[in-house]
């Protein structure tokens, strides 16, 4: 254990075998990760001996067995998995306060998965709220937040969320705003991977769509991750106060058009937006292909985990799954009330 700013938690530790030896892969050549954070084989959940075994994840993922070893120096970051889904305020108020105890020292990197109850409505920080029908929203029980990042409207439903939180001293974070997306594309498409789904990152020369849209799942940007060219993962990045704050959305059921009916549009307008979104983006029950699973996804939590699993093992970090600590949720408390539930941030534009 090391203490920084005070507070515990694990740091970087060199894996051997018990003998002071690193062991040797079992499977595979050397890989390095997209992260440069060390070289692997395999995929990654156990320790055993200083490897790490895939298991069932609850019944999915049967036909992963794969083994892998570390062969230098791995990160430990924390994962936190949400047990039961937030507002959409006290979701966004928990990312920012995660992510200044990360910038704070007070925690490690830290990658928090989530959902949302009731389902909403988040636009980005820039976004205009004139592009919300507020009265549809209410009409259809939905709640509706702004971001601390940038991008564009997402219907926040059946889905899991991601948050990713890094200092700014971490080599991801020192990256440029595109060679940062880029190095963590790599790492979701990996916990896609885990899922059953063979995902692509897209470029946004790729494919253009309407600049001006108010819908996120209808714009393309760099690195975002898509199946056979429908988006899949939807991705938004803020920078301030000494961190980095990266968090998606990836749907795993549901019509990708149903944001359509809360926006400001026309009829005709309505209508062809729904018609590119159902085009131009996909959810993860649409996609998934996974040895056991017919006909349903899997339930949250080991879907959670898996992705998890994935993410990590391409990432080359180590999971210390924990919560949120005691200060992490007092300041949550108070961000969701005084910024993200509040008039003068809703409105900001």
């Amino acid at each position: 254990m090391a203490v920084a700013g005070g507070c515990p938690f694990p740091t970087t530790r060199a894996r051997t075998d018990g003998n002071g030896r690193r062991p040797a892969c079992r499977r595979g050549g050397h890989a390095p990760s997209e992260l440069g954070l060390g070289r692997a084989c395999g995929r990654v959940r156990w320790h055993v001996g200083g490897c790490f075994r895939i298991g069932p994840f609850g019944g999915i993922g049967g036909a992963f067995g794969f083994v892998r070893c570390r062969l230098s120096v791995a990160e430990t970051w924390r994962l936190i998995i949400e047990p039961q889904p937030r507002r959409a305020s006290v979701n966004m108020a928990m990312d920012e306060a995660l992510a200044e105890s990360v910038a704070s020292g007070c925690a490690p990197p830290t990658l928090r998965l989530y959902r949302w109850s009731p389902a909403a409505v988040s636009i980005g920080r820039f976004q205009s709220v004139a592009d919300l029908d507020l009265e549809r929203l209410d009409v259809r029980g939905l709640d509706w937040v702004r971001r601390l990042s940038g991008g564009r409207a997402l219907l926040h439903g059946n889905e899991l969320t991601y948050a990713l939180l890094l200092p700014l001293a971490h080599p991801v974070a020192q990256l440029g705003i595109l060679d940062s997306y880029r190095a963590l594309a790599g790492s979701l498409r990996a916990a896609l991977a885990a899922l059953g789904v063979n995902a692509d990152p897209l470029k946004a020369r790729a494919r253009r769509m309407a600049a001006a849209s108010a819908a996120c799942l209808e714009q393309v940007s760099s690195w975002e991750l898509a199946v056979a060219g429908r988006k899949l993962v939807g991705s938004a990045q803020c920078r301030r106060h000494g961190y980095v704050l990266q968090h998606g959305s990836l749907p795993l059921d549901g019509d990708p058009a149903a944001l359509a009916e809360v926006l400001c549009l026309d009829t005709g307008g309505r209508e062809r937006l729904q018609d590119n979104l159902r085009a131009t983006a996909t959810t993860l029950a649409r996609e998934m292909d996974m040895p056991g699973v017919e006909g349903e996804l899997p339930d949250w939590q080991p879907l959670a985990r898996a992705f998890a699993c994935g993410f990590g093992n391409h990432a080359q970090v180590d999971w210390a799954e924990d919560g949120s600590q005691p200060a992490e949720l007092e300041a949550a408390a108070r961000l969701a009330r005084v910024r993200y539930a509040a008039g003068a941030w809703l409105n900001l534009r």
